[in-house]
């Protein structure tokens, strides 16, 4: 097995969880409320949704399950089964979907051992010459008590003025992704997981980093004088 970090990689709190790269491959560990550390692969199988990042831990039964942000298919983190609910209203098995991994804590640390077997499915999302309109003057503040930016700026195709919410794990260790509504480009606001590459051929990162690349600047601003009220939707 091959050591990831020390004994406090993560935290002993429920629901805690940590991303790293193992051998090239991006993994996550969660930490389910028994206390058990689980490994699997960092994106969803289905569309490579932010599964570890920005998942929400739920409890299905007695089976510990992630709900993937972008689709809302659970998936046991134990086996990597999916989960669904079929016509008797039960939880029944899709079978085996997601790639779990062998984790042991040790008193030196955190050991992991990849499966090899299979492979990734990589995200089906392609971005298209829609979404990579660029976001023009963009206003970011961070509001502590829901955990979340806010995000506002002007689609560089319509002109319109959106204002949306994310969570701050999904902008810093996610992909965002929003849709204007009026003329439906998508714009790029953060690629932490290297999907998509910038003009250089290197990963994005977040809009403030593409800005300070591009020589720009993104403004953030006091969340008291920044109204996120209904601007919940981005990917």
């Amino acid at each position: 097995m091959e050591k990831v970090g020390g004994p406090d990689l993560v935290p002993k709190r429920p629901g805690a969880r940590t991303l790293l790269t193992v051998s090239g491959r991006r993994i996550g560990l969660v930490r389910t409320a028994d206390g058990n550390l689980h490994a699997l692969d960092a994106i969803c199988y289905h569309m490579g949704g932010p599964l570890v990042a920005s998942g929400d831990l739920e409890e299905i039964g007695t089976r510990q399950c992630l709900k993937c942000p972008w689709h809302k298919y659970l998936l046991d983190i134990r086996t990597g089964e999916g989960l669904y609910r079929d016509l008797d209203f039960t939880w029944s098995s899709k079978g085996v979907k997601q790639r779990i991994h062998e984790v042991e804590e040790r008193s030196t640390g955190v050991f992991v051992r990849l499966k090899e077997e299979g492979s990734i499915e990589r995200p089906r999302r392609r971005i298209t010459g829609r979404c990579q309109r660029r976001a023009r003057t963009p206003l970011m503040c961070q509001s502590e008590a829901e955990d979340k930016l806010g995000i506002s700026f002007t689609c560089g195709k319509c002109d319109t003025r959106i204002s949306k919410k994310v969570k701050r794990q999904s902008y810093t260790e996610g992909v965002v992704i929003i849709e204007c509504p009026t003329c439906k480009s998508r714009h790029l606001i953060a690629d932490n997981l290297g999907w998509y590459k910038d003009w250089t051929g290197s990963t994005m990162g977040n809009i403030e980093q593409l800005a300070d690349k591009l020589g720009q600047k993104v403004i953030r601003v006091d969340p008291s004088k920044f109204n996120l009220e209904g601007t919940d939707g981005a990917e």
